[in-house]
């Protein structure tokens, strides 16, 4: 995860096989292109920052059974580790655990 343009892990071109450009990097630009070959190269972008807020309660129904109930992402954020890859939004979800 590259969360800073100027990171000398982002890359504006270069040659296939060979050293690629450095530079500010390409948030925001369109991914270089190998002039030999057209292929191109990936297109890292600056994420930004979020912060997630999960809850999750348990608890002890006897002493070999416990449940739980939660929710994930409970803000609804909408965020993205990769470009067009969303997370999901907010989910809830309940959980059972027996013991033997």
């Amino acid at each position: 995860m590259i969360t800073s343009c100027a990171s000398t892990l982002i890359t504006t071109g270069g040659t296939p096989g060979g050293t690629p450009n450095q530079g500010n990097g390409n948030c925001g630009k369109a991914a270089g292109t190998a002039p030999a070959t057209g292929s191109t190269y990936p297109n890292y972008v600056n994420i930004g920052a979020y912060a997630l807020l999960n809850f999750r309660a348990d608890y002890d129904l006897t002493e070999n059974f416990s449940g739980a109930v939660g929710v994930t992402n409970l803000l609804d954020q909408d965020y993205q580790l990769a470009e067009g890859f969303p997370e999901p939004g907010r989910q809830f979800y309940i959980t059972a655990r027996a013991r033997f």
